[in-house]
């Protein structure tokens, strides 16, 4: 039996019924809804901290936020030594990867999220790294 491939998304600020195989009549999201009818969508997901680098600290450690440390954005970084399901999984013999923006270390000014920091992504288990350096254009829409 071959072993299933783990996709996880952790976008910023993605409300959870604005997707079409969530009952959505007005968002087409083919997809996503294909992705999620092949695999696991998890109806019920809270997240630890409303701020974005707290909560991601917490997705990738498995610690709440008074555990791993991470109150507020870049403000202090989690110990990317310390617990870490990424390295976890790598160890398992899956290959790791993450693309995007990833807001899991302190940004010091004007360095963005860059490939400065790749060494802090492979310490938390990341073997294939693909952030993102820029702010990516986006088509604009209006709902109203």
């Amino acid at each position: 039996m071959t072993r299933p491939n783990i996709v996880l998304f952790f976008p910023d600020q993605h409300r959870g019924d604005t997707m079409g195989c969530d009952g959505n009549p007005v968002v087409e999201t083919p997809n996503l809804d294909r992705l999620a009818d092949s695999g696991v969508l998890f109806e019920r997901c809270y997240t630890s901290s409303p701020l974005c680098m707290p909560a991601r600290a917490s997705l990738i450690t498995g610690l709440p936020v008074n555990a791993h440390g991470v109150w507020g954005n870049n403000l202090v970084e989690a110990d990317r030594h310390g617990p870490s399901h990424v390295r976890s999984v790598r160890d398992a013999g899956y290959r790791t990867a993450i693309i995007g923006k990833t807001h899991l270390y302190a940004n010091h000014r004007n360095d963005g999220h860059t490939r400065d920091h790749a060494h802090k992504l492979r310490d938390w288990g990341y073997q294939d790294i693909h952030e993102l350096r820029d702010v990516v254009p986006s088509a604009r829409c209006s709902c109203y």
